[in-house]
Parts: C-alpha cells; structure tokens; sequence
C-alpha cells in the first residue's frame, strides 16, 4: 500500500510537469510571430529586403529603427539624402514643413521588418497622413505636383495604418525667407504659404522706388497744404462777405482737400507709416479693419481723413457745378435762386461720403499700402476700388462737366443777346469768366481722363504682377519647380513683371493737382490787396482805421435826385447787366449779383434800392406804378 502511494504521488508530479511544458511551448509558440504579421495586412508591404542603417534619421530626427527600404519611392537611382534633399525647399513653408516631414520620412524611410520565413515588409503610411498635407502644401501642386508615390490615391495609403514615424517629433520651428516673415495671424498669410506673410513694404518695388515716392508726396502734398490753407484762410479773413453761395463753394472744397492732404502728409511723423500700413507682425495690413486684432487704429483713422474728404470734395464740386449753372441761368433776375438749397447742399456734400465710408469699412477692405503711405480701399480687391472710388468719381465728374458746359454756354450767349445792355468792362469780365472756366474744365477732365488710364493700365496687368510677384516668392523660398530639381539658386530670383512707378506719381499727382487747381478761384488782384493789408495791420506797418478799406466817391443824393429820369431808365435795364468787377464784394468772381462799390456802373443790388428810396419820398408815384416789376420784398429799403 506504501508502494502504490509513492507511485501515484510519482504520476501527479509526472503530469504537472507535462501540463507545464506545453503551455510554455504554447506560450513560445505565440511569441514568435514577427511584429508585422500581427499588424493589420493592408498596411505593410512585402519587399525584396531590408536596408540596415545605424543611427537611421530623417530631416535630423532619429527614429526609433534601424531597418528601412527605399521601395516605395519610384526614383531609384538617387541616394537616399539627395532624395530628401529635393523636399528640404518646403522647411520654408511652416505649417507644410510640419505636416509633411512625416510623410515624407513615412515614404522614403519606412519601417522594414523580416518574418520568420524571412519575408521582408515594409509598413505603409496611412491615408490621412497623406491628406492633411494637402491644404497646407498646395503650392507643391500649384508650381510641381506631387510624385506619383506622394499622391493619396496611390495603392500604398491605406487608411487606419499606423507607424513609428507619426510618433516622432519633427522639428517645426518657423523658417521664412524675405520678403516673407513668420506670423501666427492666419489673416496675415501668403494664400500659397501658411505660416508666412508678406513683409510691410511691398516687394515689388525696391527700396529706392519707395523713397522716390515718399519724396514726392512729401513735395506736392506740401504744396497743395499751403495753397489750400491760404484760400481757406484768405476766405476767413472776410468772412462776412465772402461766404456767399455759390463763391462759398470753394471754401468747402479747399477744406477737404486740405484735410484730405493732412491725412496724406501723416505718414511723414517719426514712425507714423510703420503704424499706417503695417501690421504688429510686420506684414502687410489687407482688409482693414479687423474687429478684436488687437491692431492699433491708425490705418483706420488715415483712411477716414483720406476718403472720407475726397469724397465730400468731389460731392462739393458737383454741387459748385450745380449752383453756377443756377447762377449763370439766373441773371437778370432779382431772386435769389440758391435760397432753400442750402440746407440740401450740406446734407448731400457731407452724409453721401459719410455712408460710402462706413460701407468700406463694414465690408473690412481697407487695405495698406507702403508706396504712397496711406490706407485705402480697393488696393488689394480692384473691385471695389472700381465701386468705392472709379465710380463715385466718374459720375460725378461728368454731372460736373455737363453742369459746367451749360453755364458756359450761358455766358457765352449773354454778349450777343444783349449787345447794348453789357458794357464794355463787364463784357470783358464775363470772357475772362469763359476762360477761366473753360481752363478749369479742361484740367479736370484731364485728370480724370489720366486717373481712369492709369486704372486701366492697373486693371490689365494686375493678374500679371501678382503672378510674377507669386513666383519671385516661391523662387527666394526655393520651393520652385527648378528648385525641386536642384537647379535653382535664390540668389538670381527676379521678377518677370513689375508696374512702373511713374504711374504711381502720376496718380498721386492728379489727386494733389485737383486739390491746388480748385485753390486758384482766390488768386486774383482784390484778394492780393486783401492780404497786403491784413499783413500790414498784423506787422503795425500802417495804421488802417477800422471800416475804412478801399475808399469810393459815392455819388450825393443832390446829384442822383435831378437826374431821376435818367435812373429810371437806366433801372429798366440794369437788371440783364451784372456787375462782373472784381473787386472786395467778389473777391472769387462768382457772384454775378453784387454791389459794385468801385464802379461808376448802377449794380443790379443798388438799382432797386434807389427805385424803392424814390418810392419813399414819393418822388414819382405814377412811374414806380407802371414800371414797377418787383414785390416790397424784393427790394432793399433805404429810407
């Protein structure tokens, strides 16, 4: 019994021992298996073999194997740095050179492994590690396109694959080359390079066109600040007299242009243009303004005080237009046909601007531009620079120049229709008007016919610009097609097409030119006088007793009241002839209904108040009766 106990316990050990050995062999068993015949069978590949590499890298990243293969890649001829060497150009675009380095590495470097049958694999990149390059990298596509091995069509992307190359940390530092700089602002990115914006000043010209033109605004604003400021002074000086429609007009007129010009001459304060037109990051400011950039507001605030007063200033000048083609039509007539317009002339001349500004600025296309210096609408979209700015200025130009046509037309008929009423001086006056107007008209049309050529010309080559601007850019950043073949040198990049800065002085000059042309309705003898003697009373160079300017023999009642008949008749036909003196009461010759206080001539303002002192005196009641055209009202009392 002893015996059988032993030999049964000897059975149970023998057993165990059994049991144990074959689950360590069924456990050695599932251990075996390579690391690639437990992945999933669409993403590796099998290969011809493996290429043992020490220290294996990519792009200076190490990875975490040894074993790679260039099967995937169709170029077999390069060595495997040189193939990479052709995408090392795109480091200079960030947010592709993050997406793209493991794809690449995943491509040209994959992971290879042997199977116990001495298969070799190589693991396959997934799908969407080949798609999310697409967006950032599309200028890849735009100047190469991809290899047909990079493409996510090819049989080599399958989605859901995973690999040791997703888990390697690449290195993302930003690398632009001029004219690009790094910013994080997405609304500051070149459309082909994410991650890199166009510096502040514009490529396209060099830095010596840029300091030509700056020079040249600095000049001609210059000039057209003081010759607006001296007719907006000149007409503060009297203001009393020379704020009558429609000479009133120019004052207006001068106003915005001189403070359009303030807006213009901005940029020349120490580090002002740097605000202006460019962003915090250093790039260019497009589609001004953005609410919460964090931006300062000075590109808002210069396009304001540009656009804002060139608009008011050509609204004014159509209403000038408007108002002299009234006048003009309206002599001979007592009436004054500007009163009641008034009011409408400032509503239109300053809420007609007003709304077209806030439109700009709702619709966010303010954009910067560092050749003139200023912020304005339409520099990037030429759309609405036609809509904001070509437009408005079109048709108000050609409603001007028809009003202005008119009056002419008027004056010119004056002369012959009435040849014995109009004496020989105001005759002269009024062929003087007719030149000065028709010289006006000329100069406009001029610089309107320049503005909408130099548009055209804008308009025709733009695309071209850009396009030569796009591949100067990806020249210096070495991501070019010749680049990508190693035959680029970013040294030699230039551009195909550049504008001409020329045009760009011309078009400025136009805006300036009309500015200093609408300053010159106050350069004439009366307003010289004018000036002589307020500059002799600020220097105390002559002692002017108040009131007493340009003295005038004015005729005595003891000689007008026995020539009562003579007046009469006179007065019947002073109504057709306007006094067209230049003189202190029409010191811009607009007012074709004043006073002549220095001619010897009965003035259309004068006649009827002796016509209404006589009815006064009740010097002769039967005449006033039968010859009496106007209403009480009409006529100034002197009693």
């Amino acid at each position: 019994m002893f015996v059988d106990v032993k030999y049964r316990e000897m059975y149970y050990l023998l057993l165990v021992s059994v049991i144990s050995l074959s689950c360590h062999r069924a456990e050695s068993a599932v251990a075996i298996p390579n690391s690639a015949e437990v992945a999933k069978p669409n993403c590796t590949k099998i290969v011809s073999g493996c290429e043992w590499m020490q220290n294996l890298s990519c792009f200076g990243t190490p990875l975490s194997y040894q074993l790679t293969s260039s099967a995937l890649v169709s170029n077999q001829n390069l060595p495997l740095n040189d193939k990479l060497q052709l995408w090392q150009g795109l480091q200079n675009i960030p947010k592709c050179w993050e997406v793209v380095q493991p794809l690449i590495c995943a491509v040209y470097m994959p992971k290879c492994s042997t199977d116990v049958d001495n298969t070799s694999r190589v693991h396959l990149p997934a799908r969407d590690l080949c798609e999310k390059t697409r967006e950032p990298c599309r200028i890849v596509e735009k100047y190469k396109g991809w290899p047909d091995f990079l493409k996510c069509d090819h049989p080599i992307y399958f989605p859901g694959c995973t690999n040791d190359i997703m888990n390697a940390r690449f290195n993302v530092t930003p690398n632009c080359v001029p004219p690009l700089l790094a910013t994080k602002n997405t609304k500051s990115w070149h459309p082909d390079i994410h991650g890199c914006g166009i510096q502040c000043q514009n490529p396209i010209y060099t830095d010596k066109e840029h300091e030509e033109v700056h020079v040249f605004v600095a000049v001609v604003g210059s000039i057209c600040l003081f010759c607006t400021l001296f007719t907006i002074v000149t007409f503060l000086l009297e203001w009393k007299v020379m704020s009558r429609y429609p000479g009133v007009i120019v004052f207006y007129i001068n106003g915005c242009f001189f403070f359009g010009s303030i807006g213009w001459m901005a940029q020349f304060i120490p580090g002002a243009r740097k605000d202006i037109v460019c962003r915090a990051d250093g790039t260019m400011r497009k589609a001004e303004p953005q609410i919460g950039s964090g931006e300062n507001s000075a590109c808002t605030v210069v396009f304001i005080v540009v656009y804002y007063f060139m608009m008011a200033g050509v609204s004014w000048f159509v209403i000038l237009t408007y108002a002299l083609n009234l006048t003009y039509g309206a002599l001979g007539s007592t009436r004054d046909v500007l009163e009641g317009r008034r009011g409408h002339f400032h509503l239109v001349a300053w809420c007609v601007p007003l709304v077209l500004t806030i439109t700009c600025l709702a619709l966010s296309h303010v954009d910067g531009d560092s050749l003139s210096g200023i912020c304005f609408v339409g520099f990037v979209d030429d759309v609405y620079r036609g809509g904001f700015v070509l437009l408005p200025i079109g048709l108000s130009v050609f409603i001007g120049l028809t009003f202005l046509i008119r009056g002419l037309i008027m004056l010119v008929r004056i002369r012959p229709q009435a040849p014995g009423l109009i004496s020989d001086e105001a005759s002269a006056r009024i062929r003087d008007t007719i030149i000065r107007l028709g010289f006006f008209s000329l100069f406009l049309f001029s610089f309107t016919v320049i503005t909408f050529s130099i548009h055209a010309y804008i308009f025709m080559n733009v695309s071209d610009w850009q396009t030569s601007l796009d591949e100067y850019i990806a020249c210096k950043s070495n991501i070019a097609p010749y680049a990508l073949l190693q035959s680029a040198n970013p040294e030699t990049c230039n551009f195909r097409s550049r504008p001409s800065v020329v045009s760009a002085q011309i078009h400025i000059f136009t805006y300036f030119a009309t500015g200093i042309i609408m300053s010159t309705w106050v350069w004439n003898w009366p307003n010289a006088k004018l000036w002589k003697r307020n500059l002799k009373k600020l220097f105390c160079l002559s002692q002017i007793p108040d009131g007493d300017v340009d003295p005038v023999d004015h005729p005595k009642k003891s000689d007008i009241l026995p020539n009562l008949f003579v007046i009469q008749r006179e007065v019947n036909h002073v109504r057709q002839s306007s006094s067209f003196n230049s003189n202190r009461d029409d010191p811009h010759a607009m007012n074709m209904d004043l006073t002549s206080v220095t001619s010897r001539e009965l003035s259309s303002s004068w006649a009827p108040a002796v016509q209404r002192m006589m009815l006064c005196r009740s010097g002769y009641h039967s005449a006033a009766g039968r010859q009496r055209r106007y209403s009480d009202s009409d006529l100034t009392c002197c009693c």
